[in-house]
């Protein structure tokens, strides 16, 4: 049995797509260790992991929605490193007599600490990836965000995390943390279909999607179940405006809809019409078995689990990320995409209609979800980790 340390950074479009693997292992034998916040506790225990807690400065850094592009990219870039800074040596100290046989870490930048551990610790590095990937071809950054490289408090971020590697590296360089280079395999968790077409073809890829509680909401009589939702338990940076939920009322008010709404915890909505559901936050995968159309930020995470339910969409993104996102699905057909400053309660009901009734956009789902099942999945990944396990530790 080896032992397997899992960092990832505390949102749910992270941690989540990763706990299929994670039972997967424990089920081989082997014993993982999370690091990750109270509020994945129960999650974690399901699939048998034991939580490594800590105290991340993530949920301060981002109250305010991060855009990911000029100066809020910068801004996040040193929040990272804050990150960092914060909790490695607590980190170290948990694992201290106790060191792992491999470390899994997201691609984020803020989860380098887990490179510096590993590299510290001698141990071979797994990377996830529950996004799209770049390449020489196509990139998030080149695509869809406008940065300046010299930006004094980029500058100012580079000579931070030099002075960190050269304190807690290891040897690590900038050029390994931001090139992603040094890893032993990396573990794209999408489908390659639906990847952006830069996805390396020697990174093995796989789709997983989380486990989830008994719904609570279901479908009602003849009428048409919708679930709109710019919200998720633990990603404040995904929260829509009050206007944009109204939008959703206003669009959806009338028969034949069934309305299910996650609107987080901040917005406040009035009355509303009986046919219509509000919730702080809903278990996502349990309604979706059950609607015929989501309403997204277009979040990753949502988006595969969207697709491993098998439902359209209609994407709204909000921020950089979940813009690549919404027009890689509405390139795939398996959905459209709105500008979420030119919403109106009209345009969603028009889009949700033209959706619903579209035949190709539903053999595209249909297809992409039979891809996703074919795709290998959580017994993939369990393989790529057990081949970079080190030869010393069992199997």
């Amino acid at each position: 049995m080896a032992h397997i340390a899992f960092f990832a950074p505390p949102g749910a479009g992270h941690v989540y797509p990763t706990l299929a693997v994670v039972a997967a292992l424990v089920g081989r034998g082997h014993r993982v260790s999370y690091v990750a916040p109270e509020r994945f506790a129960a999650s974690l225990a399901e699939v048998g992991a034991d939580r490594v807690p800590y105290a991340t400065t993530l949920d301060a850094a981002f109250a305010r929605p991060p855009q990911f592009a000029g100066n809020d990219l910068v801004r996040a870039m040193h929040a990272a490193v804050d990150e960092i800074e914060a909790t490695l040596p607590d980190l170290a100290a948990a694992f201290d007599t106790d060191r792992p046989d491999l470390v899994v870490c997201d691609g984020a930048a803020v989860t380098w600490a887990a490179r510096m551990l590993a590299a510290r610790w001698a141990v071979p590095v797994v990377q996830t990836w529950p996004n799209l990937v770049g390449n020489e071809h196509w990139s998030l950054g080149r695509h869809y965000t406008r940065f300046n490289p010299l930006h004094p408090r980029f500058l100012t971020f580079l000579l931070r995390l030099r002075r960190v590697l050269a304190r807690h590296g290891a040897g690590l360089t900038t050029a390994d943390l931001t090139r992603n280079t040094g890893v032993a395999a990396k573990i794209v968790l999408l489908p390659r279909a639906s990847s952006s077409p830069a996805t390396p073809s020697t990174a093995p890829s796989t789709s997983s999607a989380r486990a989830s509680a008994t719904a609570r909401s279901r479908a009602r009589g003849s009428r048409r179940p919708t679930c709109p939702s710019c919200s998720s338990p633990s990603a404040p940076a995904t929260t829509g405006a009050p206007e944009f939920f109204q939008a959703c009322l206003d669009a959806f008010a009338g028969e034949p809809w069934h309305v299910v709404m996650a609107v987080g915890a901040d917005v406040r909505l009035g009355p509303t019409p009986p046919h219509v559901e509000v919730h702080r936050y809903v278990p996502q995968l349990d309604v979706l078995r059950h609607a015929a159309l989501f309403v997204t930020h277009a979040g990753m995470g949502s988006v595969m689990e969207s697709l491993h339910a098998g439902v359209p969409m209609v994407a709204v993104p909000q921020m950089a990320e979940q813009r690549a996102n919404a027009d890689r699905l509405a390139e795939l057909g398996l959905g459209v995409r709105l500008d979420p400053s030119a919403v109106t309660a009209a345009g969603l009901a028009a889009a949700a209609e033209s959706v619903i009734a579209d035949v190709r956009i539903r053999v595209a789902v249909d297809g992409m979800r039979r891809t996703i099942a074919e795709s290998g999945g959580a017994d993939a990944a369990a393989d790529v980790v057990e081949a970079a396990l080190p030869t010393h530790a069992p199997r």
